[in-house]
């Protein structure tokens, strides 16, 4: 007799292979597992399990006991270029995960945000496919950060972490607008300050805090703000993120009440590839994000740094990862440049003073 297979893509209206995990029950592995989902609200299976300990195959029957038998997470996939499925991606659209999580002291229920829950997780759109790359950056960011603290025995402790529309707000600058000039005999549009108030929205992706026990006693906490860039807008309008970031933090300092974050060390915008990073480090330094002088507020670098593939052992045959997935404090290295950067100058980490 073929034993029953469970659906791949789709939760299993097979009631014979749904009893192959009829028999699970809800245990500290199982808790662990929404927690982290909730947290990190969209991430990968390879992820998941790095960052919760235990065997794989375990791990893997408990995903799928919460999916079919529970229906406690939820699950999408997407497609590389070639039209190929890649990985799974959990997150929660359910309300009574949240409730276990509380019930079982998980978490306080106070600290846990049922009003938002990931949504439209199969819809098929590139929009939405566009959306969950994003931010699966930022959880690759989160992971990061989470797995090379851990391992730095203290020295460096992910103290906050916070992203979405909690983060989002407006900040009042004086205006921008156009205005034709020839520049060695050619006509260019450039941005200007018209004197005029206007609202820009400051919406970053997410922010830390990390801590330094060991450090001078106010050297011990450095903030940042994250920016995931996909390359999916133009540099006018990056100029415009970068001025709200800088009024926001520089002539506002929103962040000391709305975060209670004495100061903020840098924004971290992480893109897709060098060249882009480059291009963005230089718009960073246009006067209409700072005037005459760039600030050394903005830090870049690239998601090459982490994504590129090397060759590891797992389960006893080579396989190609991520390099972050074998090297996570790769996030405390010095790979970010900001503006006045020029080249031969050293890249910054997220751990200078």
């Amino acid at each position: 007799m073929t034993r029953p297979i469970l659906s791949k893509y789709n939760r299993d209206p097979n009631y014979a292979a749904v009893r192959r995990v009829a028999g699970h029950q809800i245990t500290p592995t199982s808790l662990a597992i929404i927690d982290t989902i909730d947290r990190y609200r969209f991430i990968p299976t390879s992820l998941l399990f790095r960052l919760i300990a235990g065997d794989r195959r375990n791990l893997y029957y408990h995903l799928q006991a919460l999916y079919h038998k529970h229906h406690l997470i939820n699950r999408l996939v997407l497609f590389d270029l070639r039209g190929f499925p890649e990985e799974f991606v959990y997150y929660l659209d359910s309300p009574h995960a949240l409730e276990l999580l509380a019930e079982h002291g998980v978490r306080e229920a106070d600290d846990l945000d049922f009003e938002r829950l990931s949504h439209g997780g199969t819809e098929a759109s590139e929009g939405h496919h566009l959306f969950v790359r994003h931010e699966l950056m930022i959880s690759r960011l989160r992971a990061m950060l989470e797995l090379a603290c851990s391992a730095s025995g203290d020295e460096v402790i992910l103290a906050d972490f916070k992203q979405g529309p909690d983060l989002h707000s407006t900040v009042r600058t004086p205006g921008l607008g156009y205005k034709s000039e020839v520049i060695r005999g050619q006509r260019r549009k450039m941005l200007y300050e018209t004197g005029q108030p206007e609202s820009i929205p400051h919406r970053p992706d997410a922010f830390f805090t990390l801590q330094f026990p060991s450090r001078a006693d106010n050297q011990q906490q450095s903030s940042f703000y994250y920016e995931a860039d996909r390359k999916t807008t133009d540099t006018t309008r990056m100029i415009k993120k970068f001025r709200g970031h800088f009024h926001s933090i520089v002539k506002r300092k929103n962040h000391q009440a709305r975060l209670q974050a004495p100061s903020i060390r840098a924004v971290l915008i992480e893109t897709l590839d060098t060249d882009w990073a480059e291009t963005l480090r230089q718009a960073a330094a246009h006067p209409a994000v700072s005037g005459p002088k760039a600030s050394n507020l903005f830090w870049f670098t690239s998601s090459q740094y982490f994504t590129e593939q090397i060759t590891a052992q797992q389960g006893g045959k080579p396989k190609q990862i991520p390099y972050y997935y074998q090297h996570p404090d790769v996030i405390l290295s010095k790979l970010w440049f900001s503006p006045n950067d020029r080249e031969g100058d050293r890249p910054r980490s997220i751990l200078d003073p």
